[in-house]
């Protein structure tokens, strides 16, 4: 039989271990942020963005939905918004596109 000993470690300093943790994961995440952005030439917001804006092309020619039933299903709150940043992507008004 193994005589192994499982050893916890002793927290000297309680408030510094738990801001140490934190400023790993916030280097974490700005590695991680800039690495994305690197590969991908988006944020991340802009990367979702993105994806939801080209779900909502498909719909828009593939469905009978209208232009607001398009932008509520891809999460666009406000139809506005929507309209803006789909023009901005594509260089046309999604009610242009919408067949």
């Amino acid at each position: 039989m193994n005589n192994y000993k499982i050893q916890t470690p002793v927290v000297q300093k309680p408030k510094q271990d738990i801001l140490c943790v934190y400023e790993h994961k916030i280097l974490f995440f700005v590695f991680s942020y800039r690495k994305f952005k690197s590969i991908t030439n988006k944020t991340i917001a802009g990367y979702f963005r993105s994806l939801r804006l080209h779900k909502a092309k498909e719909y828009l020619t593939t469905s009978g939905m209208n232009v607001s039933e398009v932008a509520y299903l891809t999460g666009f709150k406000s139809l506005a918004h929507f309209s803006r940043a789909f023009t901005r992507q594509f260089g046309i008004n999604p009610s242009k596109i919408h067949g």
